[in-house]
């Protein structure tokens, strides 16, 4: 079998150690207190290659938010802004060989990757990244392997995966039905992915599962969207090694039977809106809000709704401090939209672009919250969770028969995001 493997760490614990202890101190110190994903430098492999070569880690994409930057990136000139990403591009490789030459650092070296990219962001894909992005596994790419634990990519495992041809009929017939709208209506994505690598992933990806202890459902609407996300920025077999390691080891509970991970982060969406917001909270259950309508954003790990390059970027914050952090991401939205929410102007389903701006808000909520909600939000995804009723009464939200809302409640909305935030977040 032809397999690559590569250093940088043996992969990290489950512990999630609660960071209360250190809410006044500065982002860059949040990569240890939130972690418990593995790292290590995997080999990027093309598609058509039956062998792997060993390879630094890289990224790309855009940068993140440091507490109390703006949103006027349109303002810096384009050369400027190449500038930026070049140094920052130089400091990643620089990092990632070290880590390659040091393996017994690989620890230290985890936390200066998770804190880089917490202050720093991931910089932008290059064209040349682009348009090698089907046989060369980009920066960004390189970057999520390490940090998801992606240890070995093997061609000969993948290409006779394919030779199994179609998955089952009920999960075929499904993948199918999602190919051709996998953000159909993205030209960043669209121009990038050939929609025969997207099914040759999925299809393959159903034939691991009765290899794992825990059994997923077998193919789940949702899985073409991380899927393409992968295959946006590493190669195909990259992309398909690197969503067996995310969806069997990182979010389990979301694709087994009756996704309960899905339906228990909708629970600890409104535990946690509950905490942070009670005016706001109090508000939603007054106009009749279902929490339900937060699980396709949670289950999607905010992939279903667009852009798509914003959508890239979260990404690179959620697989940096652990992908449980979607939900605390998602009541960000809400919180930074407060205003638009308790006046009632907007849709539910009239959600403006993701804005990376939410994670700012995000890592201020993950520092207030109590340790007992921290840790069942950190356990959500891999295993089952039982929230106790005086966390959530799941009776607060049960529609009233024949009440009709009188507001429809959006999840995102980036032009209010200076409106005032909750008291717990003024220290």
């Amino acid at each position: 079998m032809s397999t690559s493997s590569s250093g940088f760490g043996s992969g990290g614990g489950d512990a999630h150690p609660h960071p209360h202890h250190h809410q006044h101190q500065q982002p860059q110190h949040i990569g240890a207190a939130l972690g418990g994903v593995g790292v290590v430098v995997p080999a990027s492999v093309s598609s058509s290659s039956s062998s792997a070569a060993s390879t630094g880690l890289s990224s790309s994409g855009s940068g993140g938010v440091v507490p109390g930057a703006t949103l006027s990136v349109s303002r810096v000139p384009a050369s400027k802004l190449l500038s930026v990403d070049n140094h920052l591009r130089r400091k990643y490789e620089v990092l990632l060989q070290s880590a390659n030459a040091h393996p017994e650092r690989s620890a230290d070296k985890l936390h200066e990757l998770r804190k880089m990219i917490l202050l720093d962001g991931i910089p932008r894909q290059t064209t040349e990244e682009i348009a090698q992005n089907q046989t060369k596994c980009s920066l960004r790419g390189r970057i999520w392997k390490a940090l998801l634990g992606v240890r070995t990519t093997s061609a000969d495992q993948y290409i006779a995966l394919i030779k199994k041809g179609p998955a089952p009929p009920e999960h075929f017939a499904q993948i199918e039905k999602d190919l051709d709208r996998t953000f159909k209506n993205d030209p960043v994505f669209t121009n990038t992915v050939p929609v025969q690598s997207l099914r040759r992933v999925l299809n393959a990806f159903v034939y691991t599962i009765p290899d794992h202890k825990i059994k997923l459902s077998g193919y789940v609407q949702g899985m073409n969207l991380y899927a393409a996300c992968l295959l946006h920025v590493m190669p195909e077999l990259d992309a398909f090694h690197t969503l067996c390691t995310l969806l069997h080891v990182h979010l389990p509970m979301y694709f087994v039977p009756s996704l309960p991970g899905g339906h228990e982060a909708t629970k600890l969406f409104t535990v946690i809106l509950k905490h942070v917001d009670i005016q706001l909270y109090n508000h939603l259950k007054e106009h009749q809000f279902n929490p339900p309508l937060a699980f396709q954003p949670l289950i999607s790990l905010c992939t279903s709704t667009p852009p798509f390059e914003q959508a890239l970027q979260l990404w690179d914050y959620f697989f940096a401090l652990g992908v449980h952090l979607s939900v605390p991401t998602l009541v960000a939205q809400l919180v930074l939209n407060r205003t638009e929410i308790l006046s009632g102007r907007n849709g539910f389903h009239d959600l403006p672009p993701l804005n990376k701006i939410y994670v700012d808000m995000a890592n201020s909520i993950v520092l207030n919250l109590p340790p007992e909600v921290w840790e069942l939000l950190c356990k959500h995804t891999r295993e089952p969770i039982q929230i106790p009723i005086s966390l959530y009464d799941p009776n607060e939200f049960t529609m009233k028969s024949g009440t009709a809302k009188k507001h429809h409640i959006p999840l995102i909305s980036p032009a209010t995001t200076t409106s005032k935030s909750p008291a717990v977040f003024n220290d």
